[in-house]
């Protein structure tokens, strides 16, 4: 839950996920059985999250700490 509302709060995404990218994040993490130890490097199946491929560069740029505003 954490990782979806620092997503909304991201500037300069194009479309930020909503309650219904939510619920199927959690559905596909959950036929996934990812544990915990997942979450600490990556956020898994971005792609579920983030619609736009931009906006999947957008957050994979400021993770880097390459990301200007």
């Amino acid at each position: 839950m954490v990782a979806f509302y620092e997503l909304r709060e991201m500037p300069r995404l194009r479309k930020r996920p909503s309650t219904s990218e939510l619920i199927d994040w959690i559905s596909v993490l959950k036929q996934a059985g990812l544990g915990k130890e997942r979450f600490v490097k990556e956020l898994p199946f971005l792609g579920v999250l983030l619609k736009k491929e931009q906006d999947v560069e957008t957050y994979r740029a400021q993770k880097r700490g390459t990301w200007r505003a």
